[in-house]
């Protein structure tokens, strides 16, 4: 940011630091118009304002990314506790000169400067207030005692309780302090039937352990403030801590009851579902947790190829089992009677599941050879009921000879079928030797030469709304279509819930290339109305998008058991392994060290910036991504990176998505809060997904948010929080994440001006790296 002088009425602005000296001008932080220019201030710097009496976390929070804030010399005399709720960033306050009063407002600040001196600025040691029970006479707040304000002490008794699931139990809770203080059970995620009441209801009910004459050594103050939860029909669910929380001006103190409720194992669900394996999709409640050993038809499972994968989300939760069964080859061995057996002390249960497999459809072969049975079945030949012989034969001579004409020429039919299938993929003519039948049918001769574009099924294409009509209304939409015996298979690259995608070659995909390493991603069956509907839809959009940084769609193949789309090859995979390969932390040396030994900020840049090319192009076409991620991009020779997704990240990058309701996998760590919170995917969201994807770059590959389980990251994300800066990231690379993640989507800087701030500072990526200041 340059100078732009008055900024804000009686404000100077420069770069990253807003400046407020004109003395009585003020009564709380001046507001910036331009929300872009408020984020990249980070030095705030206010004095001579003795109408500036209170800051609170409103004026703060339009200013998100401050590290240093100086009020002196003003009237401040209340800083709300919760003030700098929304600056995670800020490193030093500066308040000296204030008349902060001496009272429970300043009490929080006083702890602070005992607790860490630096945050306070170089003068927290001189940080006075103003005592108004002595004729408003300044005081140094470090040494002050301000009176009737501690924080609240609170008990609990017992601190922990051992029992049996359905028994009951009374926990009591018990805080002081002044000034006066609330005092709660926080029973939100309590799953038991409970109550709460005071202390003179306590031994209404049996305890587990006894009665309440257990809690006779337990006294109270008669000033104490009390609260009983009676915990009756306990559910194993609730084992863990509960907490009691008392709270007052001053701050807030917990105690907590650990609750131990020994419970018989229940084997709540258990499913067969397809991920990327066929798995047994069970979840064991019981406390201890329960043993789990597997059944086959009655026998015990001692199969190497089939492992208990718990989950790693809940492998902690010492109640709850929650994992698949993976059997990594499906096949008729496997079919048959799964039972799951879950014992603890307290019980054993057990419960049963026939499970049937789908066989997969997908047949991997050289393009010449044609299996057994694949050819058209004979006509079979109806029987009529036996008819009295006709006195003359010249009718049964007349049938037999057209049944043999009938016969002959259906014969013939078949051979030329088969012999235009065989020779149809050789790109010049006849082979010496060619089988003379095939002369019997020219019309095969001369398809094997024609160039195959056709429209895919034009009675059911649906006109895609996101392109305009103007543009188009001179041209069709027409999809290549590849012969399948064109295509042959080379290695298995992936493997999804739709299918697999494999690495191949194309023969003669285009006249003066006679072979072409593609990438065909195939569909497990064909036979769905609606998937059939969906790949045609899938194949028109992607026949419309032509982009240097989009993945080329070569074209379809739809006459083999499975459909089949064809993309160009690209030789480094993805751009999330390609960067973790790379990594400076990683210390494998199994990468071809040839090609980009290490990456430098200029190529990560280089990389964002065609990332960005695609983005800006798929929205100018209003198209919305919705999974926009490193595992989504696909790195080519020379660094060259595309945005490309075959379907198989959901499963092959598993974590980096969340199930809701065990069935829709979201990827909560690269969505918007309005994606969250309302499941609205717009261009703006993309953005934001831009935005998490230069994080994933300029970390190599990391996970974002992989500190946090997937419950956090809702929580992060909906409050406001932003990933932090990468190490050795450029400073104005991070202001342009800042600038994707504004919570309002209208606010979000566009793809347009995202790509033209990349290519900017991508023009240094062959010289020396220089930080370019917007």
């Amino acid at each position: 940011m340059d100078d732009f002088g008055d900024c804000a009425g009686a404000c100077w602005c420069r770069r990253d630091s807003l400046t407020c000296q004109r003395p009585n001008t003020l009564d709380s932080i001046p507001i910036i118009p331009s929300e872009d220019e408020r984020a990249l201030i980070t030095k705030i710097f206010i004095e001579h304002q003795p109408n500036f009496k209170i800051l609170s976390e409103d004026q703060l929070k339009l200013y998100p990314n401050v590290e240093k804030l100086t009020i002196q010399n003003s009237g401040l005399h209340v800083i709300t506790e919760n003030a700098f709720e929304f600056t995670r960033k800020l490193k030093e306050i500066s308040i000296d000169g204030n008349p902060i009063v001496c009272n429970c407002s300043a009490k929080w600040i006083q702890k602070l400067a005992k607790s860490d001196k630096k945050i306070l600025g170089p003068l927290w040691d001189q940080v006075t207030c103003i005592d108004r029970e002595n004729s408003n006479s300044p005081a140094l707040l470090m040494n002050f005692t301000i009176p009737n304000c501690e924080l609240p002490k609170v008990y609990v008794m017992p601190e922990k309780i051992i029992m049996n699931e359905s028994q009951s139990a009374d926990l009591i809770c018990s805080a002081s302090g002044d000034p006066p203080l609330s005092l709660y059970w926080n029973t939100s995620s309590l799953v038991s039937n409970h109550t709460i009441g005071d202390f003179e209801l306590l031994g209404m009910i049996d305890y587990a352990n006894g009665s309440a004459d257990m809690f006779n050594s337990f006294s109270f103050d008669s000033n104490d403030t009390v609260q009983v939860l009676n915990i009756y029909a306990s559910s194993g669910e609730d084992n863990g801590f509960v907490n009691c929380i008392a709270e007052n001006d001053v701050g807030q103190e917990i105690a907590q009851v650990f609750l131990e409720i020994h419970a018989i194992p229940k084997i709540l669900e258990m499913k067969v579902a397809k991920n990327f394996y066929w798995c047994i999709d069970y979840q064991v409640t019981g406390f201890p947790k329960p043993h789990r050993t597997w059944y086959f038809n009655n026998h015990l499972l001692q199969n190497p190829m089939i492992q208990d994968l718990e989950n790693p989300w809940t492998m902690k939760n010492p109640y709850l089992a929650d994992g698949c069964l993976q059997l990594e080859r499906a096949s008729q061995v496997n079919e048959g009677i799964y039972t799951l057996v879950a014992s603890n002390a307290f019980g054993t249960v057990n419960h049963s599941i026939g499970a049937k497999f789908h066989k997969d459809p997908v047949v991997i072969a050289h393009p010449t050879y044609i299996p057994q049975g694949r050819l058209p079945p004979p006509i079979s030949t109806i029987r009529k009921k036996p008819e009295p012989e006709p006195k003359s034969r010249t009718p049964i001579l007349i049938s037999t000879l057209l049944t043999t004409a009938i016969v002959l020429i259906l014969v013939i039919s078949i051979v030329c079928f088969v012999q235009w299938r065989k020779y149809r993929r050789t790109p010049d003519g006849l082979n010496e030797g060619a089988s003379p039948w095939l002369f019997f049918c020219p019309q095969s001769r001369r398809n094997r030469l024609r160039v195959e574009r056709i429209p895919l099924n034009p009675s059911q294409m649906i006109v895609n709304p996101n392109y305009s009509k103007e543009s188009n209304k001179d041209s069709i939409v027409e999809i290549h279509h590849i012969a399948r015996e064109k295509i042959s298979f080379v290695q298995t690259l992936g493997e999804g819930a739709f299918g697999r995608v494999f690495l191949g070659t194309v023969d003669y995909l285009t006249p003066d290339e006679p072979t072409t390493l593609v990438a065909v991603k195939t569909l497990k069956t064909n036979e769905m109305d609606d998937i059939k509907v969906e790949f045609e839809r899938e194949a028109e959009l992607l026949a419309n998008l032509q982009h240097t940084n989009i993945i080329k769609f070569h074209g379809v193949s739809t006459d083999g058991e499975a459909l089949m789309m064809i993309f160009e090859y690209m030789e480094h995979g993805d751009l999330n392994n390609f960067l973790r390969d790379r990594s400076p932390h990683n210390e494998s040396t199994e990468i071809d060290v040839n090609k980009y030994p290490e990456l430098t900020i200029p190529d990560l840049i280089h990389i964002s910036c065609q990332i960005a090319a695609g983005m800006d192009y798929l929205a100018s076409q209003h198209f919305v991504h919705r999974d926009l991620a490193t595992r989504n991009c696909l790195v080519g020779d020379q660094l060259v990176v595309k945005i490309g997704d075959f379907g198989m990240s959901r499963d092959v990058y598993s974590t980096d998505y969340y199930r809701v309701g065990r069935h829709n996998m979201l990827p909560i760590r690269w969505m918007p809060p309005e994606s969250i919170l309302y499941r609205k995917f717009t261009i703006d969201s993309d953005i934001w997904s831009f935005g998490v994807v230069m994080w994933e770059i300029f970390t190599f590959g990391k996970q974002p948010w992989y500190e946090l389980s997937n419950h956090e990251v809702i929580q992060h994300v909906t409050s406001q929080k932003v990933l932090p800066r990468p190490p050795s990231c450029p400073e104005d690379i991070y202001l342009l994440m800042l600038a994707c993640w504004k919570t309002r989507p209208q606010e979000r800087m566009t793809m347009k001006n995202i790509h033209a701030q990349l290519e900017i500072l991508s023009s240094t990526r062959d010289t020396e790296y220089l930080e370019v200041v917007d």
